[in-house]
């Protein structure tokens, strides 16, 4: 995931997309994983300008199957 999550953040593409990676093993992060109720990792939630939940994808996922996702939303 952090490859994906890496080439993501790099591609100007996706500028304009607030990526946010949190350890949920990290005991500084329990509220946080509380808060979304994260039960399983990886657990990708997307917002869009509005703070609206348009997308969750619970496991690992490829780079091509995310960067596709990301594309419908942002179209």
């Amino acid at each position: 995931m952090d490859v994906v999550y890496n080439n993501l953040i790099k591609d100007e593409q996706y500028q304009n997309i607030a990526f946010i990676k949190v350890d949920a093993n990290n005991r500084a992060n329990q509220e946080f994983v509380n808060y979304y109720q994260i039960r399983f990792v990886p657990t990708l939630y997307t917002y869009n300008a509005e703070g609206e939940r348009v997308w969750e994808y619970v496991g690992p996922i490829d780079e091509d199957t995310f960067r596709t996702k990301l594309d419908e939303i942002l179209n």
